[in-house]
């Protein structure tokens, strides 16, 4: 039952995704400049996060603490940007859907290959017959979706 809810969970802010990338892509146009939507994008995004944390008052992690993450952790940061910024550039272009669609087709490519191996912490699920079918289908969706525009 949890897993359900978990998943109910990530549907519904999946859902927000496309919201979020016509609105970044609206803000970019408007200023001329997919990097000032990016920007505006992720100081909202800072400002909600001191908003919740002013809230939740969690204990803050020590320097030691902080010290200790390895310094590729960080790189999540720059890869949340280039993916806010391939939306901004992308949405415009190709549309909600099919710039949604690829950027699914590829979270599910490399998270079969993460999942495979184990990498990055996660613990290891075998490619199988039905996650490759899962794959090919995403495919065939963007395809799909693709064609239609």
């Amino acid at each position: 039952m949890k897993t359900f809810l978990y998943i109910l969970l990530v549907i519904g802010v999946g859902a927000l995704t496309p919201i979020q990338a016509t609105f970044n892509a609206r803000i970019g146009s408007l200023l001329e400049n997919p990097f000032f939507g990016t920007t505006i994008n992720f100081f909202v995004g800072l400002v909600a996060m001191l908003g919740l944390l002013a809230a939740l008052r969690p204990e803050l992690p020590s320097f030691r603490q902080v010290a200790a993450v390895p310094p590729y952790l960080y790189l999540g940061g720059i890869i949340g940007t280039m993916l806010v910024t391939s939306l901004i550039v992308t949405v415009p272009k190709i549309g909600a859907a099919t710039a949604i669609m690829a950027m699914v087709v590829g979270q599910m490519l490399i998270s079969i290959l993460i999942d495979h191996n184990g990498w990055l912490g996660v613990p290891v699920n075998p490619v199988s017959t039905s996650r490759v079918s899962g794959a090919l289908l995403l495919l065939a969706g963007l395809y799909l979706i693709q064609k239609t525009a």
